[in-house]
């Protein structure tokens, strides 16, 4: 929680403490994307992240507040996806298909050229 807390107040120029009181009075007039990769280990409850989850969807829920946040999980049939779901009152949902042999050629290929094998 502190480190993400902490490169949240550096995106936002804030020259204060780290706290969430203070970043939430600036996300009233500075607007910030969150982009979560594997949100889904947040949720472990070993990390304690469940509870600083929940403080993050109530500022994308809150209309004052100027905070949208995208959660990226490989799953999406497990009890985390289910507990993000509930956490997040049914935030919209896109899912991809996994990429098979041929999309991952396809990437390498286009970002390091043909020469990948």
């Amino acid at each position: 929680k502190e480190a993400m807390l902490n490169k949240i107040v550096a995106s936002l120029n804030m020259n204060c403490k780290v706290e969430e009181e203070a970043v939430k009075k600036t996300l009233h007039r500075k607007t910030l994307i969150l982009v979560l990769d594997e949100i889904d280990m947040m949720l472990i409850k070993t990390h304690g992240g469940q509870s600083w989850f929940k403080t993050l969807i109530s500022w994308a829920e809150s209309k004052e507040l100027r905070f949208s946040m995208i959660g990226i999980s490989n799953s999406v049939n497990d009890e985390n996806a289910q507990i993000v779901r509930e956490f997040g009152n049914n935030p919209p949902e896109l899912v991809f298909s996994p990429y098979n042999e041929r999309d991952i050629i396809a990437i390498l290929q286009a970002r390091v050229g043909k020469k990948i094998f």
